[in-house]
């Protein structure tokens, strides 16, 4: 007979009959996993005046086993999203900002030559990136590797022949 043994701490097998269990529920899993991801990318957003990139961010689930996790913050025009300039900020001489956001942004709706004043403004200036999804990649995979890695390391398999 030939086979492979797995073998370790009584905690490992444990471990490993509960993560049987829990994987006949992998949408939960998922949708525990999901939002506190969606958590952790809001303490990450910058606050801005408003608040409303890091209280805007949208856990999505286009199948089964897949959950994705963004900020969903826009300018007033439909689509602009406005969390990809924050996240790799932009140099001087760059595109212009929208100006019916930043009217709107700002108070300065009825005030069209302020509000292109501030947008022009804007875009002159150097601002700096404010990675704060990359940083939530980052944790993400830091709690995975926390998880993982200590559970691996003490596994042992070995291959038994006769």
């Amino acid at each position: 007979m030939i086979n492979i043994r797995f073998t370790g701490v009584n905690e490992i097998i444990n471990g490993l009959k509960g993560t049987a269990q829990e994987a006949s529920r992998p949408e939960m899993m998922l949708d525990m996993a999901a939002r506190d991801t969606q958590a952790k990318m809001s303490q990450e957003a910058p606050r801005g005046l408003t608040g409303l990139l890091s209280s805007e961010i949208m856990v999505l689930s286009p199948n089964q086993f897949t959950r994705i996790i963004e900020p969903t913050a826009k300018n007033v025009r439909p689509g602009n999203r406005y969390s990809l300039p924050i996240e790799t900020g932009w140099g001087a001489g760059g595109k212009m900002p929208n100006v019916e956001s930043v009217a709107a942004y700002y108070g300065a709706t009825g005030n069209k030559k302020l509000a292109f004043a501030i947008a022009a403004g804007i875009a002159s200036k150097n601002y700096a990136p404010n990675p704060f999804v990359m940083r939530t990649y980052e944790w993400v995979w830091g709690q995975i590797n926390n998880l993982v890695e200590p559970f691996m390391a003490k596994m042992q398999a070995r291959y038994i022949a006769g």
